[in-house]
């Protein structure tokens, strides 16, 4: 089961992870950072934290119902035979006795890693992450006119990677289409674009059909971002610079 901390009050959200998502969390088959979205959604709605809950227990049940794979009649009689094979064992030479040494000191249990200051802000899932990263506040690295990044899981070589985006009010982000899966959840603030508004908790899918150009309202806004594949930005400036910033 996925430990997924409680949360009093659930924003009202109206984009959710879509049932394959949800499927593959449950199943563990999901990779890290789309089920690092997924899981930071999970602590603000009820609903699909249920339905990942019958989720598992439905995976669950399916494994248990399996019947066992029949072994051949003679499996032990071969088995035994092996085994009888096997030349004999060697006794080892007989070893000094051992000369006493004094016990070592016990460990000292070294304090867990506390998440402090703006880190602590953000949902238990991504503070996992900012933990080895930040005590106050986060190494933000600027990405763009208006945009900060804080890389979670760093790129891999097939594009797939998570990342924290703080984006200034009035700022788009440029359009672009997807070489891959794209998965955004927002955690303040909000952005609008050719699929919807999204507000804090909800969760932006787009595969590769999906081409459009976020922009950010009246207030800052802060979302992470996974992608299991390149962006392909339509500017050939912001292509070349993507390339070099491993968009």
């Amino acid at each position: 089961m996925n430990a997924l901390p409680s949360r009093p009050v659930a924003p009202v959200m109206t984009h959710h992870p879509d049932v394959l998502a949800l499927t593959d969390y449950a199943f563990g088959s999901l990779r890290v950072g789309p089920s690092l979205v997924v899981a930071s959604h999970l602590t603000f709605c009820f609903n699909c934290r249920d339905r990942v809950d019958t989720l598992e227990a439905w995976g669950g049940e399916a494994l248990e119902s399996l019947p066992p794979d029949p072994l051949a009649d003679d499996a032990l009689d071969r088995a035994l035979a092996r085994l009888d094979a096997l030349p004999a064992p060697v006794a080892p030479p007989a070893l000094p006795a051992p000369v006493a040494s004094p016990a070592p000191p016990a460990p000292v249990a070294s304090p867990a890693p506390r998440v402090t200051g703006e880190a602590a802000e953000y949902p238990a899932p991504v503070r996992q992450f900012l933990s080895p990263l930040a005590s106050g506040h986060l190494p933000w690295q600027p990405l763009g006119p208006g945009i900060r990044q804080v890389v979670l899981v760093k790129p891999t070589s097939d594009g797939s990677c998570a990342r924290l985006l703080s984006i200034r009010p009035r700022t788009a982000f440029p359009r672009h289409s997807h070489r891959g899966l794209e998965y955004a959840i927002v955690l303040a603030g909000g952005f609008d674009d050719e699929q919807g508004r999204y507000r804090l908790g909800d969760v932006a899918q787009a595969d590769e059909r999906v081409s459009h150009r976020p922009e950010v309202g009246d207030e800052p806004c802060v979302c992470l971002l996974a992608t299991t594949g390149p962006l392909h930005f339509s500017s050939p400036l912001v292509r070349l610079y993507a390339s070099l910033a491993r968009l």
